[in-house]
């Protein structure tokens, strides 16, 4: 297809939601999902996802799954 979701266990952002601020470590461990889209031959990121929840060893994006318009995200550390 023409998407695709990467889980980042380990990203350190603490920003939540979608489309938040990328640039900070605030929050070790909390993780992302980047979602990617191809355009004829190129990637490229189209949106970046965080819990709403978001805290430090959340491990948000250990496992992903896409399907249609429905991402599934897991965060085993989440409390």
């Amino acid at each position: 297809g023409d998407g695709l979701a990467v889980g980042a266990d380990r990203e350190d952002s603490s920003a939540t939601g979608v489309g938040g601020d990328q640039g900070n470590n605030d929050l070790p461990d909390s993780g992302a999902v980047y979602l990617f889209s191809r355009n004829a031959a190129a990637w490229s990121q189209s949106a970046y996802i965080k819990s709403d929840s978001t805290d430090n060893g959340d491990f948000f994006g250990t496992s992903v799954a896409i399907s249609g318009d429905v991402l599934s995200a897991g965060a085993p550390g989440e409390d």
